[in-house]
């Protein structure tokens, strides 16, 4: 896996302003998953008019068909909208959840089944573009500080990289 990593990293390195929207997101999401053993790993487009983050990108949701459709609304205030305001990252875990718990959407919860996951929304040029999310599915396999880090690397590489699509 730290094999994986490394390599997902020196090639979205290498590929900055070469690799399409497509090849980035592929090689980023399927870093995430094998290299980080992340089991669902989704990047989430906001829409043109700003009011939902519709999934683009998307591993590890192949035996879950309602989440295959994940989409998360904009319209009201949440955990979802503040992390859209400014590119930051989101550990949900057992030392913050009584912090942010209560701000997630009721169909998110319902939705992604666990109550510890990565996030971090992504702006390009100072405009909210998307967002990752990232979890291990299950409550026995727990996300730790290294996967985060690794997952925010990622995350800021892929960042720079939709940046040099934008010029």
């Amino acid at each position: 896996k730290a094999d994986i990593f490394k390599q997902t990293l020196l090639a979205l390195h290498q590929g900055l302003g070469k690799l399409d929207l497509n090849e980035l997101m592929r090689k980023t999401i399927h870093g995430m998953h094998d290299g980080i053993g992340l089991n669902r790993v989704v990047f989430f487009m906001l829409t043109p008019h700003k009011d939902k983050l519709t999934s683009r990108y998307m591993v590890g949701s192949d035996n879950d068909p309602m989440f295959s459709r994940f989409e998360i609304e904009l319209d009201t205030p949440h955990l979802f909208t503040r992390l859209m305001e400014k590119q930051v990252s989101l550990w949900m875990n057992d030392e913050n959840r009584g912090k942010f718990w209560h701000l997630m959407p009721d169909a998110t919860k319902a939705l992604i089944k666990t109550n510890a996951f990565f996030a971090m929304s992504i702006f390009v040029h100072d405009k909210p573009m998307g967002l990752f999310y990232a979890d291990r599915r299950s409550q026995d396999c727990q996300l730790d500080e290294l996967a985060y880090k690794q997952f925010r690397q990622m995350c800021n590489f892929a960042a720079k990289g939709l940046a040099n699509l934008a010029k």
